[in-house]
């Protein structure tokens, strides 16, 4: 017996909007329409005919479906930070000892990695040192790779070097710090940009797409002007972006930020059509974590990470439900770890390449998100571009709009967050730091 598909005919966007309405028994269809927090109106039967381009396929440029082109996997990353070196090796090795593929190693404060990365297969783990990356800190990854007979080709993962100061000069010691990292650790990118600063900051999705990819249009210049190839400087360039609890919202994101890089690339003619791609590390987000529900924490951070696998980020981090009330917790540390194992290996959502392909829901969010963060790119490169705008202010003008925006829609309760603004603990905690989290106005 064979399959004969005419028998499931398609319905009509007219034929599909009836059903709603019928469903709705009167209330109005426009009562289902969402009002974006971009300033756009989505709907909530999206069909084929608003989405006219051609997207591709995995793989291919303009890498819309990804990057992948055998499996949907991701590496399931831990961060790794203490005051000294000890403590450091200690959670690293309890990390991978629990599952974890890749360490975010903060080195905020100056580590002796021979001492920290002690008794770590180098080899078969993601290394991604993030806050700072000095040349004595290459030094000692050398030396480590020396005595456990390995050379630079073996390694791989990411390094975060600080293109300028604080007075936003260039840090010329660290274009050549960042050339010399790729010449000898070519597995290793050594420009991150930081867009899950600007999420954490408060910034809504375009925002903070349109800042990283300015950043990382910035970045690309300067590493050229330093002697790189387009292609070498595309291939040092890594993005990592903040994960946020609008779930079809995030999971465009990651779709829209390889596109758009692409096409920035793309302008430059690079000679390998693989330098049109890029490498995406995603994190769990602060901004819309509470000290008064931690665990409904859990339940945020799970759809974080549910965004980011099917927008198909290569690398995932999610901090510690209790990481604003706890220095360190074990629980908090295993749970981070074992939500991506839950969604690898019992989920199986690492078996299908680019599984938001052909819904034309999120395809035409993504084409909507696309539109709005390449005009706000556009317009940041018109006024001088990422370094002249943050000398002037109007950075940080645009973040506090988009708080702004974000604390009213909660303030009125337009946006219901769970445990904040609906069904609220009344239990005391207190933070470990001042932040401007969206739920820290109802804390007190």
């Amino acid at each position: 017996m064979s399959l004969d598909f005419k028998e499931f005919l398609a319905d009509n966007p007219k034929a599909w909007k009836d059903r709603i309405l019928k469903e709705l028994k009167g209330k109005p269809y426009e009562s289902l329409v969402w009002d974006h927090p971009e300033g756009m109106q989505v709907n909530p039967n999206s069909f084929k005919g608003e989405v006219s381009e051609n997207n591709g396929f995995p793989g291919k440029f303009p890498y819309l479906r990804g990057v992948k082109t055998e499996s949907n996997d991701w590496e399931i990353n831990q961060f790794i930070a203490s005051d000294t070196e000890a403590k450091m090796n200690k959670r690293a090795l309890n990390a991978l000892e629990g599952g974890a593929e890749g360490l975010i190693i903060s080195l905020k404060e100056p580590k002796d990695l021979t001492q920290l990365l002690k008794g770590v297969f180098l080899n078969y783990v993601g290394l991604h040192f993030v806050d700072e990356f000095t040349q004595e800190n290459m030094t000692q990854l050398e030396r480590l790779l020396e005595e456990n007979e390995l050379t630079g080709i073996d390694i791989y993962g990411s390094t975060e070097l600080h293109l300028y100061d604080n007075e936003l000069n260039v840090r010329e010691e660290n274009i050549f710090l960042a050339i010399e990292v790729s010449q000898r650790f070519p597995r290793v990118k050594a420009i991150k940009v930081r867009g899950d600063f600007f999420h954490n900051k408060g910034a809504i999705a375009s925002t903070e797409l349109a800042l990283a990819l300015s950043i990382g249009h910035e970045s690309l210049l300067e590493l050229v002007k330093g002697g790189m190839t387009v292609d070498q400087a595309s291939a040092a360039i890594n993005f990592s972006m903040g994960s946020g609890s609008s779930y079809f919202t995030e999971l465009a994101k990651y779709r829209v930020l390889r596109q758009l890089w692409g096409m920035v690339v793309d302008k430059y003619e690079p000679q390998h059509s693989c330098s049109r791609a890029t490498y995406i590390q995603a994190f769990s987000g602060n901004w819309n974590k509470t000290i008064l529900d931690e665990e409904n924490n859990l339940l945020r951070t799970t759809t974080e990470a549910m965004s980011a696998v099917l927008g198909g980020a290569d690398a995932v981090c999610l901090f510690p439900f209790d990481v604003l009330t706890k220095q360190e917790s074990n629980s908090g540390m295993r749970y981070a770890r074992n939500i991506q194992h839950l969604l690898k290996s019992e989920s199986f959502l690492h078996q299908t390449l680019d599984p938001a392909g052909g819904s034309y829901y999120i395809e035409s969010l993504t084409k909507k998100l696309r539109e709005k963060a390449w005009e706000k790119f556009c317009n940041m490169e018109s006024d001088g571009g990422i370094i002249a705008l943050q000398r002037s202010g109007k950075i940080m003008e645009m973040l506090k709009a988009d708080v702004k925006t974000q604390k009213a829609a909660l303030t009125s309760g337009h946006r219901t967050m769970i445990g904040v603004n609906k069904y609220k603990s009344e239990q005391a905690k207190k933070a470990l730091s001042q932040d401007d989290r969206l739920a820290k106005d109802f804390e007190g």
